[in-house]
């Protein structure tokens, strides 16, 4: 979430246009291969998330599991297929973009926060 927030404050007054010979993360120079940075967070996130699925309903794992892939990869489509190339013309937009998915997804984790089953909050006893 941290990448999250500083990258469009970043971004805004870089405003160019990427040209020129591609570097090795597939940029036009080294300071635009900063997308490992969000990766590293989701991949730590995603664990985290699934276990709490899974622990709503333990006698349907495979459902849960299903359904939380399913669930992330049309998000992922939808920001690839509908957002991205809607925004992808400036560094501005994109950074806009990112602030608005960001402030999407503080407001639906707070949501689910508030709503969310006790599931997961107690250590058991053996």
């Amino acid at each position: 979430m941290l990448t999250a927030a500083v990258d469009p404050v970043v971004t805004l007054p870089m405003e160019s246009e990427f040209a020129g010979p591609v570097g090795p993360c597939g940029k036009t120079n080294e300071s635009d291969c900063e997308g490992a940075v969000p990766l590293i967070e989701t991949a730590a996130v995603v664990p985290v998330v699934t276990l709490l699925v899974l622990d709503l309903y333990p006698e349907r794992r495979g459902m849960a599991s299903s359904l939380q892939s399913f669930i992330g990869s049309l998000a992922n489509a939808i920001v690839a297929g509908a957002i991205s190339p809607l925004v992808m013309h400036s560094a501005v937009a994109l950074a806009a973009a990112s602030i608005c998915m960001m402030g999407i997804g503080l407001v639906a984790w707070m949501h689910m926060r508030r709503h969310w089953p006790a599931v997961g909050n107690e250590i058991p006893t053996a």
